[in-house]
């Protein structure tokens, strides 16, 4: 951090990649007293890697990794990749937000944050279960970069809603994309049923546009509006349209501060740290506490029992699936937030 803030013309607070790490190593030290408890028992090193491969060199070439059984870590996709090779017999964690792309190649690789693909899928599967009887419109705008993007939600929706019996269709309906799009979208809404939009996109003029019409029409016609994570982002979206369309978009992970184990956590935190803890220190808490259970559990077979791991995470939930047969495993789970009066919450 003092390196990087010499070098900053601003020279404030702390580097954004120092404080994540920071905190997730706050929120593992943390779960490793609670496994202690537990019976754990385990020779745990701590390695500070940093942003490029100068720094990873001297790290990847120390010989206590060959002896590994779990590495939490590194954050960046190049010291994992070296990092598997230098370590084949360890299971390796990339804990933090990552393309897919990681797992390629390296079997012994497992992503804890889902992706927007994973996001997707998620949000489809959500689809059909609670609107299989809903109308369902499917819309975006007229770009490249987006169209896999529709036809993957398209696809997965569609073979969902076969497997429910109550489904109003076999397909949902599709606006043309594009500015057009939106006529198409007011013609097809019903008067008379639940119209679910879908506005599968991370474009803030397409979205900012959506938004404004199909509020306009409420509470003449019942609408929910779906979205991408991204939208939490668009900070020029208007909350009162967000809400007024009850708008939901998928998440990896979400932290319930009314929870009660999240009411005890943040305590905890604070008392130990003096601090305030962030998304990266449940982050940390969770990954440490599912891993060295699993480690504890099944040894280095812990891949082959990744969906058996019975443990309560805080503020995340683990599904992983293998993602070919020379690649990790990734995560696919994500929940569903909602827009309402009191902000962004789960929705079951």
């Amino acid at each position: 951090n003092d390196s990087v803030q010499a070098r900053s013309k601003e020279n404030k607070g702390m580097y954004g990649p120092t404080d994540a790490a920071v905190q997730f190593y706050a929120g593992a030290r943390m779960a490793l007293d609670s496994l202690k408890g537990l019976g754990l028992k385990a020779e745990v090193d701590v390695f500070d890697v940093g942003e490029d491969a100068s720094s990873w060199n001297a790290v990847l070439k120390d010989p206590d990794l060959r002896d590994l059984d779990l590495a939490i870590g590194p954050f960046h996709r190049g010291a994992i990749d070296r990092l598997s090779r230098a370590a084949p017999q360890a299971h390796i964690v990339c804990p933090v937000p990552q393309s897919n792309k990681v797992l390629l190649g390296n079997a012994n690789v497992s992503k804890v944050l889902s992706g927007r693909p994973d996001q997707v899928q998620q949000l489809a599967r959500f689809i059909a279960y609670h609107h299989a009887n809903d109308n369902v419109i499917l819309c975006g705008p007229d770009l490249a970069s987006e169209k896999d993007l529709r036809a993957q939600l398209r696809s997965t929706l569609e073979r969902a809603l076969q497997q429910r019996p109550s489904r109003l269709r076999d397909t949902i309906r599709v606006a043309r994309a594009g500015k057009a799009g939106f006529a198409d979208v007011i013609s097809m809404l019903s008067a008379s049923q639940k119209n679910v939009v879908i506005a599968a996109t991370e474009d803030v003029e397409f979205t900012t546009t959506i938004l404004a019409k199909l509020s306009d029409l409420v509470p003449a016609k019942k609408i929910t509006l779906y979205g991408l994570n991204s939208w939490t982002e668009m900070n020029t979206l208007p909350i009162e349209q967000l809400e007024a369309l009850g708008t939901r978009v998928p998440a990896s992970t979400w932290v319930d501060r009314t929870e009660p184990r999240i009411v005890r956590f943040i305590k905890q935190y604070r008392e130990r740290y003096e601090n305030e803890p962030g998304e990266y220190a449940f982050l940390g808490y969770d990954v440490a506490m599912y891993y060295l259970t699993a480690l504890m559990r099944y040894g280095r077979d812990l891949p082959a029992h990744f969906n058996d791991v019975a443990v309560e995470p805080l503020h995340i939930t683990f599904k992983y699936v293998k993602a070919g047969d020379e690649n990790g495993y990734r995560n696919e789970n994500a929940v569903m937030l909602e827009f309402g009066p009191e902000g962004l919450k789960k929705v079951h």
